[in-house]
């Protein structure tokens, strides 16, 4: 089964197109509801965590989705189904990693020639990153996957892009949903027992941004302070400064709390357990805009 879905030339037709990103489409995007399915955040979270345990290295996923043309798919997480995503990895250093582009050499079977009219609209959802374990630095500058000021800066860069398909611009407006997954350091099984999950999201007030930015070491060093060396209390104290802001939606999950096993423990599968995973639907829901330019802009 697929969706009709939209296409870029629906969108080129439209001066602005604004689609909903709905708490159905979140929960979607983030969780697996059957055991086979692929490129959901669960998924990648599984990959990305492994990898960088083994490594030390930074990886790194977009999740990009295709959007239903039929406004009532967006209301219900069944309906939502047969979702098509594109999981777009990248592999960085042991300090930074690079946005990958949705390279259609590669992506192929997924997009369509660029001349075709009816080429699906792809656009990033959730943008997934991995901070290596950092326990022989201090805490406040890299514990327990707490953003710095380069991960809020890459942020505010993402979120008023134009991006280009075939010979159409667009000015895209879109406050993806960003994790951090924080190495909590090798361990037999699954890492993911150990790690944390940092998420956060800009809710479009951009004075209350730069100002959040202005003062952003200064409230990781205050959260540092008052978590008396406690590395998830101290997330906990920036997530919440992040809120207070007005500039961003922010939520922390300390290590391993965030999943569930699905299934028996010897052949089940990870999954975001239900109560968090309806709380990050609430949370992060937003509309995007897409915005066609003319060909002189």
């Amino acid at each position: 089964m697929t969706f009709d879905r939209i296409t870029i030339a629906d969108v080129v037709k439209n001066s602005e197109t604004t689609l909903q990103v709905t708490p159905s489409f979140v929960r979607k995007v983030m969780n697996r509801q059957i055991a086979g399915e692929r490129q959901t955040l669960d998924c990648c979270l599984e990959v990305a965590s492994n990898f960088t345990a083994v490594t030390g290295r930074e990886m790194l996923f977009i999740i990009h989705a295709a959007f239903p043309r039929n406004s009532e798919d967006y209301k219900n997480v069944n309906r939502l189904m047969f979702l098509e995503m594109i999981a777009v990895p990248s592999i960085g250093d042991k300090h930074s990693v690079q946005d990958p582009p949705l390279c259609r050499s590669i992506y192929k079977q997924e997009l369509k020639p660029e001349s075709d009219p009816s080429e699906v609209l792809y656009l990033p959802i959730v943008h997934l990153h991995t901070h290596p374990n950092q326990s022989a630095t201090p805490s406040f500058l890299n514990g327990a996957g707490v953003v710095d000021g380069a991960d809020l800066g890459n942020v505010q860069s993402r979120y008023k892009e134009r991006m280009t398909f075939g010979n159409n611009t667009f000015a895209v407006t879109n406050p993806t949903i960003n994790v951090i997954n924080a190495s909590g350091g090798s361990t037999f099984g699954s890492q993911l027992e150990n790690d944390s999950q940092f998420f956060y999201q800009l809710t479009g007030d951009i004075d209350a941004l730069n100002r959040f930015m202005h003062t952003c070491y200064e409230t990781r060093e205050r959260a540092h302070d008052e978590a008396h060396g406690n590395i998830h209390r101290e997330a906990v104290l920036f997530a919440k400064a992040m809120r207070v802001s007005g500039a961003f939606r922010a939520a922390y999950f300390p290590n391993g709390s965030l999943f569930r096993v699905q299934g028996t423990p010897e052949t089940g599968y990870r999954t975001i357990a239900p109560q968090h995973l309806k709380r990050l639907g609430e949370m992060f829901h937003y509309t995007l805009a897409v915005k066609t330019l003319p060909h002189w802009a």
